[in-house]
């Protein structure tokens, strides 16, 4: 099951990936590669992805416990330790010019954007699959697309605060959350009998 999620999430994120990368406006802080803010959003993300899939995985298996929730904790971790380090960083930076990223309507915009193709294919994955909870199992698969949209999106929106581009991105992978659960508990994935 991990290795079809991931074949299907692959399959579904390289061509997004790739319009970003090929069509769209690339964010002009790459023209000298990733700075440390880009790199632990990409990391960030990334960890958030693991942990949903690995989540999904252990949701198909029969008997799973609702303490599955702990398969989550690496990420508040990882983004709690990114802002500490964003504020020694920079402290006399205001909070306010913190929170207030370039186009931050649009970034998110765009990442529930390239996230629904991704949350298509998986659930296209994850069909006929039988769940004990598929609002649990959808609510993952929405984490598991937003998140990796969020590091998609890295390419195309400016980073210009770990602290804001984490409260813009968490926005996006929040609402495709939200949608995965609504559509996996109502229309997509089928519950136990």
């Amino acid at each position: 099951m991990a290795f079809t999620l991931i074949a299907g999430t692959c399959a579904a994120a390289l061509p997004v990936l790739a319009v970003v990368i090929l069509l769209l406006a690339r964010t002009p802080e790459l023209d000298h590669g990733f700075n440390s803010t880009q790199a632990l959003c990409i990391a960030t993300w990334l960890t958030v992805s693991a942990s949903a899939l690995w989540l999904i995985v252990e949701l198909t298996q029969p008997g799973a416990s609702g303490g599955l929730w702990k398969l989550l904790l690496p990420a508040p971790l990882l983004i709690g330790g990114g802002i500490a380090v964003d504020f020694a960083r920079t402290p006399n930076n205001p909070l306010g010019s913190r929170l207030m990223p370039l186009n931050s309507g649009a970034c998110v915009t765009t990442a529930v954007l390239f996230s629904l193709p991704i949350l298509t294919s998986v659930f296209y994955v994850l069909r006929g699959v039988v769940f004990a909870s598929p609002l649990l199992a959808g609510a993952a698969a929405g984490l598991l697309a937003g998140s990796i949209s969020a590091t998609i999106s890295i390419w195309h929106c400016p980073a210009s605060s770990y602290l804001a581009t984490i409260l813009w991105q968490s926005t996006a992978v929040a609402a495709v959350t939200a949608l995965g659960a609504y559509l996996g508990w109502k229309y997509v994935l089928t519950p136990a009998p």
